[in-house]
């Protein structure tokens, strides 16, 4: 999951990377909606709680509906040596072996709230 920001090389080179990652943002920003449809007049931090899950499963979503694509990204920066240096690339195949793991280790993935 996205915790800094989105980085335009991404957007440039690793399409199905930031698609991933923008996967996340926009189910946040679904799932403030889809509670507010549900239920009007509700803390922050409930509407808060929502989103992060909304956004999860959506993310998680997006993941195994394109996983082939996305892994192979990963694979590819990581092998990347003009464009990365070795702390980047070494992230990357640290990063894509997490996806892997967690595919493998979640088969239903996670419903949506």
């Amino acid at each position: 999951m996205i915790k800094h920001k989105l980085y335009e090389y991404l957007l440039d080179s690793f399409h199905e990377i930031s698609g991933l990652l923008l996967s996340e943002i926009l189910c946040h920003e679904i799932g403030h909606h889809v509670r507010d449809f549900k239920r009007h007049s509700i803390k922050k931090k409930l509407q808060e709680n929502y989103a992060d899950k909304y956004a999860r499963a959506g993310y998680y979503q997006y993941l195994k509906s394109r996983k082939r694509n996305i892994l192979s990204d990963y694979k590819i920066a990581s092998l990347n040596i003009f464009q990365f240096n070795k702390e980047d690339r070494n992230q990357f195949k640290k990063s894509r072996n997490e996806l892997i793991e967690w595919l493998e280790n979640n088969n239903g993935g996670i419903p949506f709230p």
